[in-house]
């Protein structure tokens, strides 16, 4: 009954489909306030939580899942609460299955005019083929899937049907999920990867990588750590949302 006045959001559901939910943050007001230790405790989510569960063991009460995803920021539990481990690799399977990485020489890129759906060959070889799904000129990494043959170290690559070489492979990452996505410190600074740490990796070289993989198991982990509003402050929130939401 809490949320009939408040405007429909278009989220993405755990299959990737696009849905409309309740934007409860619309009247959050100043409920980050509960944030304080003396109103709420921290709370890191295990495996198998859900909204409804926690609120369940917190307050007996599966319908206060809606208080803690509200003071949390939360709009949607199929992006803002973190994914089981089944779900996280489906995930990873949907994101990066049937992609790979081409990590081009930096001294030998010819052309930066390189676009989604273009179709790369081995120069003079159209025997092999891939799509283009993503060109990142800061790493220089092409993302692809490939549509028949295999690319290896020191190809060069052109455009299909064009003989001009594009660039050199240096580097030939099989499954998107184990590419380079940045560089890091131990204590997870970034790093700048022209300070050599690109040149370095498309040598082989793999210092303070964090891959695909790591950067989702960073991303999903990160929403594991939430505030839950003690009991009292719980019903309080409630007692206030019904006068606002009865304006």
């Amino acid at each position: 009954m809490f949320f009939t006045k408040h405007p429909y959001i278009t989220q993405q559901d755990k299959n990737g489909n696009t849905i409309q939910v309740t934007d409860i943050l619309a009247s959050l007001g100043n409920y980050e306030f509960y944030k304080d230790n003396q109103y709420s405790f921290q709370y890191s989510i295990r495996e198998g939580d859900t909204p409804e569960s926690v609120a369940k063991r917190v307050y007996d009460k599966q319908s206060y899942s809606w208080i803690i995803m509200l003071l949390n920021g939360m709009k949607s539990v199929y992006t803002d609460w973190p994914l089981s481990s089944i779900a996280f690799d489906s995930m990873i399977k949907n994101k990066y299955s049937g992609l790979s990485s081409l990590f081009l020489k930096l001294d030998s890129i010819t052309n930066y005019d390189i676009k989604k759906g273009d179709t790369i060959t081995i120069t003079n070889n159209s025997n092999t083929q891939a799509e283009i799904v993503n060109w990142n000129a800061s790493l220089s990494k092409l993302t692809i899937k490939l549509k028949k043959g295999s690319f290896n170290i020191n190809n060069n690559i052109s455009f299909l049907g064009q003989s001009a070489v594009l660039a050199k492979i240096g580097r030939v990452v099989q499954y998107e999920q184990d590419a380079l996505h940045h560089f890091e410190t131990s204590n997870n600074i970034y790093i700048d990867p022209l300070l050599g740490y690109l040149q370095g990796y498309i040598n082989g070289v793999s210092n303070n990588v964090v891959t695909n993989y790591d950067y989702e198991v960073t991303l999903n982990d990160n929403k594991r750590l939430i505030y839950i509003p003690i009991p009292e402050i719980a019903r309080r929130i409630e007692q206030q949302y019904s006068v606002i939401m009865a304006r």
